[in-house]
């Protein structure tokens, strides 16, 4: 079985996340008291990860939906830190992106929308029969872009980003 897009449920996530499912379900954005608890609940599960992780505030953890939304936050993130380095966006060039043709679809799809908002300039990198990017690759497509550029690496994985 591949475990890569969907894993079973630990039985200690269900029990804990039975009560949310069948008693408390209230939109923890409302203001109604049917929904403070769940609000409560996300607020306690926040600064539980906060500690795990090791992260100095609670806005530092983010829940998402899906692995999807999560990918495009990834995405959104490491731009939001370029154009940090770039106050004036209209006057920089928009950073140029590399990606393999074997990211996962929401990856791929949302920097299309972005390279067609004209928001990144994209290059898609094919691997080979084994499903591995050459290094040559890479450095062919890093020699075209301008000495002067930065370089983003986000791991797909933890979603960390490093900007050099």
């Amino acid at each position: 079985m591949d475990y890569n897009a969907t894993t079973p449920i630990f039985p200690e996530v269900v029990e804990e996340m039975q009560p949310y499912l069948t008693e408390h379900f209230g939109n923890p954005s409302s203001v109604h008291i049917f929904s403070q608890e769940c609000k409560n609940s996300i607020q306690r599960a926040r600064v539980a990860v906060k500690e795990l992780m090791g992260a100095d505030r609670d806005e530092e953890v983010v829940f998402t939906s899906c692995g999807s939304e999560s990918n495009c936050l990834a995405i959104n993130i490491g731009l939001e830190a370029y154009f940090s380095h770039h106050p004036n966006k209209s006057q920089v060039d928009p950073p140029h992106i590399i990606a393999s043709s074997i990211e996962h679809p929401s990856v791929l799809n949302h920097l299309s929308h972005l390279e067609n908002n004209q928001t990144i300039s994209l290059s898609i990198i094919s691997v080979n029969e084994r499903g591995v990017v050459s290094v040559e690759s890479v450095k062919r497509e890093i020699e075209v872009l301008k000495p002067s550029n930065q370089f983003l690496l986000v791991d797909r994985i933890t979603g960390r980003t490093w900007l050099w």
